[in-house]
């Protein structure tokens, strides 16, 4: 900013009432559109006006910085951990987005949070998120069989590769075991009976908690 002999700061505190399309985004996002609807009319207008009034006393306006901040207030948020515990396959950035977004109508029984926060995770990511896995379990035949497959961090559900979808599995057997592609990582998957579209497995979205990093990590260097 070019230099004047005196520095002169006006500062308007704003406290707004944002619409609910809009305050579902995350506070950087949101301070972006706000950038947007205020626009050139704000950001030039004012020093537009400014210089002209401080003409009229013959002060030049030799050059002007502008700032634009914005500060959620007054918003309740349920901590990370807790979204976490419910939806482990959500970004860093959707955990913001439903924590805000749970918190808004959470119900009065804290047992009825989890399904609640999980009902709206799903509505913002519900997509696959596949991670590479390897299943060995034991085949209807006898003997172990090793099962190249996919887990979805979303459900918790297990997709076999196309080559391993007529295996039958034994449906009597003990917890079958799944190692996570290039980790060592290793979960506990039930077998919930057999599709055209191979074995139905299933690991519990709660065992992949602890491991959600990695598991992020794995699924997006997949899609990368």
């Amino acid at each position: 900013m070019p230099n004047g002999n005196a520095h002169l700061r006006i500062t308007f505190d704003f406290e707004l009432s944002i619409p609910d399309a809009l305050n579902q985004r995350d506070e950087r996002a949101l301070l972006e559109a706000m950038r947007q609807i205020l626009g050139n009319t704000v950001f030039n207008g004012m020093p537009t006006v400014t210089a002209k009034q401080l003409a009229k006393a013959g002060v030049g306006l030799a050059g002007h910085d502008c700032r634009c901040e914005l500060e959620r207030t007054g918003q309740a948020e349920i901590p990370a951990d807790t979204v976490i515990a419910a939806a482990p396959h959500l970004t860093d950035e959707e955990l913001v987005t439903v924590a805000r977004q749970a918190a808004a109508k959470l119900p009065a029984d804290p047992s009825q949070h989890r399904a609640h926060i999980r009902r709206v995770a799903l509505r913002v990511a519900n997509d696959y998120r596949l991670v590479p896995c390897t299943v060995v379990a034991e085949a209807s035949t006898g003997g172990l069989v090793e099962l190249g497959a996919q887990l979805n961090m979303t459900n918790g559900g297990i997709l076999v590769d196309d080559e391993f979808k007529k295996i039958k599995l034994r449906t009597d057997q003990p917890p079958i075991r799944v190692w996570i592609e290039g980790t060592d990582i290793e979960l506990i998957a039930r077998l919930g009976g057999h599709t055209l579209g191979g074995p139905l497995l299933e690991t519990d979205v709660a065992d992949l908690v602890p491991h959600r990093a990695a598991l992020l990590a794995c699924w997006q260097a997949a899609i990368a």
